[in-house]
């Protein structure tokens, strides 16, 4: 490129990203840089968080199992990881922050993009909705009015066209979060003084740092641990679970009621038994209040006494265990935290400061490929092998309606340990073999003879000889 001089001196040079750094503008300094970089990976994480935190709800928009809906998350890492390693190769010939703020603009676009289809897609219909008074009740086969699912083409289409574009959004979001994270970190690495707080207090190396890394994810799984624990089991439904010997919704205090398998309308007996719809519960009357909301169902032919079941879910008397829960979950996603920058810092001084951006390329390419790509997938064909009833939409199996929650949190919380085991070994080998690795060091340097007083004049005199000559 025109320039000599030592690899790092080089790329900064090459890149015209130290011209302006004696500049007293604020503009042209790595705090403000830190600053935007980190307000632009705030917003990427809410987007992505976002779409993860409505993911039931676009399995019941679109009657799509977690399996189906862990794919179109995983879409976000597919536009990711086809692109990364090609454009961190680049990290070292490229203006880092102009194209870290290209990826920005995509990332919005991609928001923009998946925040579309709630806009422009219909209301949502409610299954066993009770639209006339009698709907949802107990009727005789053709005695009354009947609520039928719309299974024709053209609605489905309308739903898929739309659905196109959350994964296109997903897709557009992974790409433009191609260079904000290998860039971004390894700029900062190349101009700030000091690649986390406790590292630079304790000064912290290469075998600190693998160190760090184990501590952190062992005592995030301890804390995970309990986990396991905290929890509600699954409550008392009707021809779901074994209540009464049978795990049919059809009994026989229900068989002259015209009930519709795709009708889920949960309502909850005085002895909290819930049953999946008044129908199911053989329920002929309703009671409205003055703003016309259900109040009751009564005359219910599956409920003893006096026959009356109220509208929702019995839900589970384990609300107390809900702080602790959040606490502890909380408390490992915290404690995990403290490996992420030492597991940097085991890549960023492994490798020649030209190879940096690459290198972080690298290792988030095997992010997506080996946990964030096939992770949403893995988890939800988890969850969905502890569903008890899935919806049956347009005979096709849609949405799960109830989940066996004690099997639910033993896997899904097993699984997350069992990852966190695996991390903690991987790091113990990396302390290993970093610790083999400077005794042979150490023992290599301690077997050179020491050199005798004439060769050390001779080289000090070479070595003054040398600076003479590039000053």
């Amino acid at each position: 490129m025109g320039v000599t001089g030592p690899p790092a001196v080089v790329t900064k040079l090459a890149r015209g990203e130290t011209g302006r750094r004696r500049s007293f503008n604020p503009f042209h300094s790595v705090k403000f840089f830190v600053l935007c970089h980190g307000l632009l990976q705030l917003s990427q994480l809410l987007v992505s968080g976002y779409m993860k935190s409505i993911v039931s709800t676009i399995e019941k928009r679109f009657g799509l199992s977690s399996q189906n809906s862990g794919m179109l998350s995983s879409l976000n890492e597919i536009g990711s990881t086809v692109l990364i390693v090609f454009i961190s190769y680049f990290g070292s010939r490229v203006h880092r922050p102009r194209l870290i703020g290209c990826g920005g603009i995509l990332v919005s676009f991609a928001a923009f993009t998946m925040s579309v289809p709630h806009f422009i897609m219909g209301r949502y219909v409610y299954d066993g909705a009770v639209q006339n008074n009698v709907t949802g009740t107990c009727h005789p086969a053709g005695g009354g009015p009947a609520v039928n699912e719309s299974c024709g083409t053209g609605g489905h289409q309308s739903d898929h066209h739309v659905l196109s574009l959350l994964m296109l959004g997903q897709l557009l979001l992974g790409i433009g979060g191609v260079p904000i994270q290998p860039f971004g970190i390894s700029y900062v690495d190349d101009y700030a003084t000091h690649g986390g707080v406790v590292m630079r207090r304790l000064s912290i190396g290469l075998r600190g740092s693998a160190i760090m890394c184990c501590l952190a994810i062992f005592i995030s799984i301890c804390t995970a641990a309990p986990l396991l624990f905290l929890g509600c089991s699954t409550q008392r439904v009707v021809g779901v679970n074994t209540l009464n010997g049978t795990l049919d919704v059809r009994q026989s205090c229900n068989q002259g009621c015209s009930c519709g398998d795709h009708v889920y309308n949960p309502v909850c007996a005085p002895d909290d038994i819930e049953f999946i719809s008044p129908c199911h519960a053989g329920c002929h009357n309703v009671d409205f209040n003055t703003q016309g909301k259900v109040m009751v169902y009564s005359n219910c032919s599956c409920v003893p006494g006096h026959g009356e079941v109220r509208p929702g879910t019995c839900g589970t008397s384990c609300s107390h265990l809900l702080p602790p829960f959040i606490f502890f979950l909380t408390l490992t996603g915290f404690v995990a935290t403290f490996c992420q920058t030492p597991s940097f810092m085991l890549v960023l001084r492994s490798v020649k400061p030209e190879d940096k951006s690459l290198a972080i390329g690298i290792q988030f390419m095997l992010f997506r490929v080996l946990a964030w790509l096939p992770g949403p997938m893995l988890y939800g064909s988890t969850i969905d092998s502890t569903c008890i009833l899935w919806e049956n939409k347009c005979e096709r199996k849609a949405a799960c309606r109830y989940y066996n929650l004690n099997l639910f949190r033993a896997r899904y919380i097993g699984l997350q340990m069992l990852f966190q085991s695996a991390a903690f070994l991987l790091f113990l080998m990396a302390y290993y073999f970093l610790r083999r690795n400077s005794l042979k060091l150490e023992r290599r340097a301690g077997d050179l003879p020491p050199l005798p007083k004439e060769r050390v004049e001779l080289l000090d005199e070479s070595s003054k000889t040398k600076v003479h000559l590039k000053v």
